[in-house]
């Protein structure tokens, strides 16, 4: 009488329970096997029918069972969890971008850069970068040589990003000298379920240079600002 009583008290619970997506029937049987899915039929004290997720349908006796449950179904792994970021360790980036010049557009430049990196936890890593970039209206190139900071703000396949460069501007053109250059930027990077991220990001470039004016070596300063454009890839 009192495994009627629980049995009826069940499927009542289980016929209320199937209306909520989020949880399942689980037949605990007494040889250690757990089913899981949706009981589709009841014989009481006698037997019950069970239909999995693949769409088989299990009987068992009442004498196999030793339990019966209404329970939450667990939840199926998010995109962050096929999209690791790398927590720690050695990276390398490579990104190309297009800057436009703020004061004169001839000095629109392209530039194409490489990073080589340490990421010392999923949101900070530290970088020394390398580029060549290239005005073409000008028929002049530069190599600047910089430390990379970059903080990402989400451990999510999605995830935005702030940036700080630091370093040296050295020009191809020997009127120049070699100067400061600085560029913050802001971007998002996505990470794919294959070990690597792409960037894109925009930001400002400032480079602050000597330009020589005469034989006696004289310099007048001169400076270089411009919005960025860039997209990447980190791996």
């Amino acid at each position: 009488m009192k495994k009627a009583i629980v049995f009826v008290l069940f499927i009542l619970f289980a016929t209320v329970s199937q209306g909520q997506k989020k949880y399942q029937d689980v037949v605990y049987l007494k040889n250690g096997s757990i089913i899981r899915g949706r009981i589709v039929e009841q014989v009481p004290l006698k037997s019950l029918s069970i239909q999995t997720s693949e769409q088989n349908v299990f009987i068992y006796s009442f004498d196999e069972i030793e339990k019966f449950v209404n329970e939450p179904l667990k939840s199926k792994p998010t995109s962050s969890t096929n999209h690791k970021v790398k927590k720690r360790g050695y990276i390398f980036g490579l990104d190309h971008g297009y800057i436009i010049d703020i004061n004169n557009s001839v000095l629109n430049r392209t530039k194409f850069n490489i990073i080589n990196g340490y990421r010392f936890n999923p949101y900070l890593s530290l970088g020394v970068g390398v580029g060549i970039h290239h005005i073409p209206d000008m028929e002049s190139s530069s190599i600047p040589v910089y430390i990379d900071m970059r903080i990402n703000l989400s451990e999510g396949a999605i995830s935005p990003y702030i940036s700080l460069t630091n370093g040296i501007y050295e020009l191809s053109d020997k009127e120049m000298g070699p100067k400061n250059y600085f560029s913050p930027s802001i971007g998002v990077s996505y990470r794919t379920p294959h070990k690597f991220a792409v960037n894109l990001g925009i930001g400002y470039e400032s480079i602050n240079l000597k330009i020589r004016i005469d034989d006696d070596y004289h310099y007048s300063d001169f400076q270089l600002r411009g919005i960025s454009i860039t997209s990447g890839i980190t791996f």
